[in-house]
């Protein structure tokens, strides 16, 4: 399946240089389209290397953002590329003095994709009635730039040596929500990322080096009301809404969560 969506991305993008070519604006739509479909084709590619990491329908959604913000939550550095390099070690532990480059990855990035993929969408429709009668149609050397931009970008990632290569190493947890079990994949080095629960959508912050990690759940823990119970309980952002109801886990007393009007505080604040 990979091999077969880059060699559809290459297609896609020799047949919108051919649309380019031509010579006739009209014909740049064509172009447009058939680079969106090759943005698609190497994200999707690029998922496939995610494929063992991924749940169940994680990653269904066609839209080419939804696809690159999936593969970020398991690996901040999947929208990013590198050089790979070998080399003897002579003594265990350390790098290699020398060394011999396989070769350098290109990947399509999260930020081209939100910068093109739409832009090139808006050339794909008729002007609006408002855009026509304000005589604002479409803008043919505008779009011939951009997917000049797109070509050149889509090429750079087709013209890698390698592809498809992960180099961090896993992490599991279990989500506090749900108890799903999750893998992320981490850098050898420093990192801090966001994440969110493959299943149920709770928000973590995983943080660590090489040495160890922490996964930090983003619930918040709200206090009982009743008076002189102790109790607390974790509530995630997506449970913190108008008429949301929870129960206290030590004393059972149940509680709604409503919205509060307050005077404001009108003297003056002083030190």
């Amino acid at each position: 399946m990979s091999d077969d969506y880059r060699a559809q991305a290459l297609q896609h993008l020799n047949d919108a240089r051919t649309e380019m070519d031509s010579g006739e604006p009209r014909r740049l739509p064509f172009a447009a389209l058939r680079l969106r479909m090759a943005l698609e084709a190497l994200t999707y590619e690029r998922a496939h290397a995610y494929r063992e990491w991924l749940a169940p329908g994680q990653c269904e959604a066609w839209q080419p953002k939804r696809v690159m913000e999936t593969l970020l939550a398991i690996d901040p550095n999947a929208d990013k590329g590198g050089t790979l390099a070998v080399g003897l070690e002579e003594v265990s532990g350390e790098p290699a003095k020398e060394m011999t480059q396989v070769g350098t990855e290109y990947v399509l990035s999260l930020s081209t994709i939100k910068q093109h993929y739409d832009a090139l969408g808006s050339f794909l429709h008729m002007p609006t009635i408002k855009q026509l009668r304000q005589g604002a149609g479409q803008d043919m050397e505008k779009l011939r730039r951009r997917c000049n931009e797109v070509a050149e970008a889509v090429h750079k990632v087709l013209s890698s040596g390698i592809f498809n290569m992960t180099t961090s190493f896993a992490v599991d947890f279990d989500c506090d929500r749900c108890r799903t079990r999750n893998t992320r994949r981490v850098p050898w080095a420093s990192y801090r990322f966001e994440t969110w629960c493959s299943t149920c959508r709770a928000p973590y912050i995983i943080a660590g080096t090489m040495e160890g990690g922490t996964v930090t759940p983003q619930a918040k823990s709200w206090s009982c009301c009743t008076e002189g119970c102790k109790g607390r309980a974790p509530l995630w952002p997506d449970e913190v809404k108008q008429g949301a109801i929870w129960q206290c886990p030590e004393c059972g007393a149940g509680h709604i969560l409503k919205l509060v009007c307050r005077p404001a505080r009108t003297d003056p604040v002083t030190s």
